[in-house]
Formats: structure tokens, sequence, C-alpha cells
């Protein structure tokens, strides 16, 4: 039965009055060892966010882009309350600020006396190895901790403001973007209201709001043949988070070899020049030994490793992290690799599905894998037919499960209606739903 507008309009501005109250109590009330708190609430956007997304055509796209950035602004004077990521990030940008390079000492060997130097160290969940966080992103801290050097408080402000400025230029440029390639710029919605986006980029303060725009500058100056500009802004991306590197091989085939190697040049050269203010002989060792004890020794939402770790389990008495880690990295790296480079990118919906199914593949053989990774997803889901990845960002929040265990323990069972649920709908709009694929047959 269809709704008259004035009823649409009654539930739209319901549904956005609950998303304000939801998205105030998870800034200012929620603490993360409550889970059935946090589930109930995010159940409650999820809800919130499909009702505005059903009746989006009774206010203007304008109107819910500003509501979108009017969400993520609620946070701007919160704790993060699901990640403590941030006392390293704080801890890297004083780091830079007093001349010291946050990837030649671990926290524990710094001398330098320093405002809340106790403080961030006793926080940070990774006293025990070098940052991973790339150049790009070491700027972002070094602003925070010069702006604001001797408040924590002010300084997450700081970062706050910096990743809402970076939401605000996706969610203005990604509608224009979408109407450029022919699809429907209300698809922009998807990304601008959906819970987790909102919750883990402006709430929680993770850097993938800076890659997804300067990202989404990068791919729409490939199609508007600004090549130099776009390999620029591709690396920049790469410099803020290391996954965009993964994804050149897709320009491949996108653009002829003439127009590919100086591409592949300029991107690699800004990549490797953000680097210089850091370099040392020991500093690439150093970062990459990190990101490698990173990838082999700690596991978290997995899908298929935890999976096969399990069966070997019973048959070795152990945990077989140290050889099935690397194991599924290469599965993993493989199948990203097949997708990026299986068909010619006829079109912006199969370079995007490419990039959706790519991705998703790495992460179903990840060994961890936190919700926030997710974000990424619904970006490219934008851009296609395919709608696993908005499942996903909300099933991902069952992860949270293993934070309100004492000893940090994670339920099988949860993974189990986690992944699932997300292979199977997947699957079922690959091969069950003809009208949902995006993906055209290989000629």
């Amino acid at each position: 039965m269809k709704l008259n507008k004035q009823l649409q309009q009654v539930l739209l501005l319901t549904s956005i009055l609950i998303s304000v109250v939801v998205y105030l109590l998870f800034a200012y009330q929620l603490d993360r060892s409550n889970f059935n708190s946090l589930i109930v609430l995010f159940a409650l956007s999820f809800i919130a966010y499909m009702f505005i997304y059903k009746f989006k055509s009774a206010l203007n796209l304008s109107w819910l882009i500003a509501i979108a950035i009017l969400f993520r602004s609620l946070f701007l004077f919160s704790m993060p309350a699901l990640s403590d990521d941030f006392y390293r990030f704080l801890w890297d940008g004083q780091l830079v600020v007093n001349g010291i390079n946050p990837y030649s000492f671990l926290p524990a060997e710094v001398q330098l006396s320093f405002p809340n130097k106790d403080l961030l160290l006793s926080r940070m969940n990774s006293p025990n190895y070098y940052s991973v966080y790339p150049p790009a992103n070491q700027l972002f801290f070094a602003i925070a901790a010069l702006l604001s050097p001797y408040s924590i408080f002010g300084a997450i402000i700081v970062l706050r403001l910096l990743i809402l400025l970076a939401e605000i230029g996706t969610l203005l440029i990604l509608p224009k973007f979408l109407r450029e390639l022919n699809i429907p710029n209300k698809n922009s919605l998807l990304y601008a209201l959906n819970p987790l986006v909102i919750v883990e980029l402006s709430g929680n303060l993770h850097f993938e709001a800076v890659w997804i725009f300067t990202f989404l500058i990068a791919i729409r100056w490939v199609y508007h043949k600004k090549y130099t500009l776009s390999s620029i802004f591709w690396s920049i991306a790469a410099s803020v988070k290391l996954i965009p590197l993964l994804f050149l091989p897709v320009l491949c085939r996108k653009l002829s070899l003439k127009k590919l190697l100086p591409y592949y040049l300029i991107a690699f050269l800004v990549f490797a020049l953000s680097f210089a203010p850091f370099f040392e002989r020991s500093v690439f060792d150093k970062f990459f030994s990190s990101i490698k004890l990173y990838s082999s020794t700690f596991e978290f939402n997995a899908s298929f490793y935890s999976l096969f770790k399990t069966i070997i389990y019973q048959f070795l008495g152990y945990n077989p992290i140290k050889i099935l880690g690397p194991i599924m990295s290469f599965i993993g790296l493989a199948g990203l690799l097949f997708f990026l480079l299986r068909k010619k990118m006829k079109s912006p919906q199969v370079l995007f599905s490419a990039l959706l199914f790519g991705l998703s593949w790495y992460y179903f053989f990840g060994m961890v894998v936190h919700p926030w990774y997710v974000v990424s997803l619904v970006f490219f889901s934008v851009f296609t037919q395919l709608r696993f990845a908005l499942l996903w960002s909300f099933l991902i929040t069952l992860s949270y499960y293993a934070y309100s265990q004492a000893g940090f323990s994670e339920s099988n069972w949860l993974l189990l209606v986690e992944y699932g649920l997300v292979i199977g709908v997947l699957v079922f709009e690959l091969f069950g739903n003809k009208s949902s694929r995006c993906l055209p047959r290989q000629s």
C-alpha cells in the first residue's frame, strides 16, 4: 500500500528524531562493555536508517545530506565510546610535534616528557609495537597535538573536526559523482545515513573517513581523465590507510599502458615522498614489522580463519596462527587481485563491483576484521546494486560482544550468524536474484 506524502513526511521526521536521540545516547551515555544496550541502539539506528531511506523522496537530497552532517556533528564533544585507538593517535602526534620519529621507538623507549604522557601510555592498546599509521595520518595526529597540547579532550575535538571535514567533503562530492556516472544520486544516502559509518568514523575517530574522501577525488578524476591529479590523491589516500595501494591493479583493466605507467610512477613517488620526513634506515623495517606482527598475531571477528583454526585445533591441539595466518593472507590477497584483474572496467558499476568483491574476499579471509573496516564496503556498494555490505554493516556490530566478556571472549555462534547471513545474502544477490546482478557476464 502506497502511503500519502504527508504520512511519509511524518514517518521520515519521526525516524530522524529517533536517530538524533540514539546518536546522542551513543555519544554521551554508552559503555562499550554493555553489549545489550549497544546492540539495541544499533538496531534502532538501522531501523530508522531504513525508514529514512525508504521515504527519502519526501525530502530533497540537500536537506537529507544536511541531516546526515547533523548526525555526525552530534558526536563533536564526546569521548569515543567504542574504540581506544585515539590514545595512540595522540601519542604519535605528541612525538611528531616534539621532533621524535613515531616509527623509530616503542612507546616504552621514549624518554622525552610531554603533557599527559603517562596517561596516554597507560591507556593505549598498542604499547608493545611500533606505530602502524602511515605519514598522512601522522600529520593529522600532529595537528591535534599542536592545537591542543595539554588537553586530551581538546585534541579529540580537533581530530573529530578533521574527520568531519573529510566526511562533509565526501557527502558533497558523492552525489555529484554518481550523477556524472548516470547512477541515482540518492544512492549517496546509503553511505551518508548509514549508522555504522556515522558511529565508527565521526564517533570513534577512525580515519577511513579521510582515505575514502581522498580516494573518491582520485577515482572521480580518473573518469575526468585528469590522471596526474588522480594519482596524487590516490597516493594521499594510501598515505592515510595502506589499503588503497591494493586497489591500484584495478587500473590495469581501465587505462592503457601509456597512461598507466606514468600514473603508477607518480602515485608511488608521492607515496614514497610522504615518508621522507620520517626516513631513517630502520624505519621501513620497524613499520612493516609491526604490520606483520599485527597480521600474524592478533585475531578478531574472523570468518574462514576462525573456522579453519577450530578444525585444525582438533588435530594439533594448539592455535595454528603462525602457519594459518600467512596462508589466509595469501588467499585474501590472491582473491583481491583476481577480482581487480578479472575483466575490463567497461562501466563504473563493474569497477566498483570489483573493488567491493575484492575487498570483501580479502576480509572474509582476514584474521582481524574490525567494524570500521566494513565502512569502505558500504561506500563501494553505493555504486552498485548489491546490498550485502549494508547488512554486514549491521551484523558486524555483533563483534562488540567480545568487549562485554571477561578476558575478551568472542562468541562462535555470533560469528556464525554474522558471516552466515552475509555470505548467504551475497550468494543470493549474485545467483538467486537476477535483477540485483551488477556485474555483466564476461564476453
